[in-house]
């Protein structure tokens, strides 16, 4: 993950550096170094913003929420259930456009 798809991220989830070093258990100038592309990104911190990006998803019923590399493998698991036929993924219909958008993805 780069620099600028931490920041497009942050920005998108709607939360502060502040806030999001904080979740990462951070202090913010690492976090501001991170997003500066002056520190590297450690798996843990990945795994942490995938914990986050699902929580926000599920909290706002928004799909956008989720990491970049989450959707892929979302879509990756609705191409595989429609090639074999099978069910593979079940998503509960809630509101909202995106979540609408990748439930039709995953039918």
């Amino acid at each position: 993950m780069k620099a600028n798809d931490l920041v497009a991220m942050r920005l998108n989830w709607g939360l502060t550096q502040d806030s999001l070093a904080d979740r990462l258990g951070l202090p913010r100038q690492s976090y501001v170094e991170m997003e500066a592309g002056e520190r590297p990104l450690k798996k843990s911190h990945l795994l942490a913003l995938e914990e986050i990006g699902i929580d926000l998803c599920l909290i706002k019923k928004d799909i956008s929420m989720l990491i970049p590399e989450v959707r892929s493998a979302i879509n990756y698991l609705a191409e595989l259930s429609v090639e074999h036929a099978t069910p593979m993924l079940h998503v509960e219909a809630v509101e909202g456009r995106a979540w609408a958008a990748a439930q039709s993805k995953l039918q």
